[in-house]
């Protein structure tokens, strides 16, 4: 994944949290499947943690009231 793709998704990424948190959203959750292992590292880059092993995908969770 290209750097400049990495930076729109980082960008567009920051400005879903913000309005889920000025709505109230506690958390955003997000399955990845295992194989893509470009979106998986990008997301624990930008605070997801592994959350649930659901055999070909990973839930993946960022509590945003802690963020």
């Amino acid at each position: 994944m290209s750097i400049e793709k990495q930076n729109y998704l980082i960008q567009k990424g920051s400005l879903a949290e913000d309005y889920s948190k000025d709505i109230g959203v506690s958390a955003i959750v997000f399955h990845v499947e295992k194989t893509n292992e470009n979106a998986h590292k990008l997301y624990r880059k930008l605070g997801y943690m592994d959350n649930e092993d659901q055999g070909n995908r990973m839930r993946m969770v960022k509590e945003l009231w802690m963020s």
